[in-house]
């Protein structure tokens, strides 16, 4: 029995899967993997307490550790944190000069996440 996808969607809605609220946004962030120490730049889509959607020019496999800092808009010192790729999806730019250039929506759960850390976290995202 085929059901449309958009019928599906009214029935389960995306939003309530998740345990924790993800916020978009579009700050910059720096990341590397966990055993390399030369950090690159990349953007940040949408943020919650727990993980992160990053848009990379890098495919990264799902399990891999990856290490992240970013500094939230009104904070001094940029957050810290480590996380696991969860899923990675490839993304089709639709401008001109970014036709050839591959792009990575990436999807990351942190771990091992100080408690100042998240704290820090949820002040910068109630903010938003």
């Amino acid at each position: 029995m085929k059901i449309a996808l958009g019928r599906l969607r009214r029935f389960w809605p995306k939003t309530k899967h998740r345990r924790t609220r993800r916020y978009k946004i579009d700050w910059p962030i720096r990341y590397h993997r966990l055993r390399t120490s030369s950090a690159k730049g990349a953007k940040i889509r949408d943020l919650s307490q727990t993980g992160v959607g990053i848009i990379l020019q890098e495919i990264f496999e799902p399990g891999s550790d990856i290490h992240l800092e970013f500094t939230p808009p009104g904070q001094q010192a940029p957050l810290t944190v480590t996380g696991q790729v969860i899923w990675t999806k490839e993304v089709y730019p639709v401008r001109k000069p970014f036709q050839d250039i591959r792009f990575y929506f990436v999807g990351i759960r942190f771990y091992d996440t100080q408690r100042e850390t998240v704290a820090h976290l949820a002040a910068a995202l109630e903010k938003k």
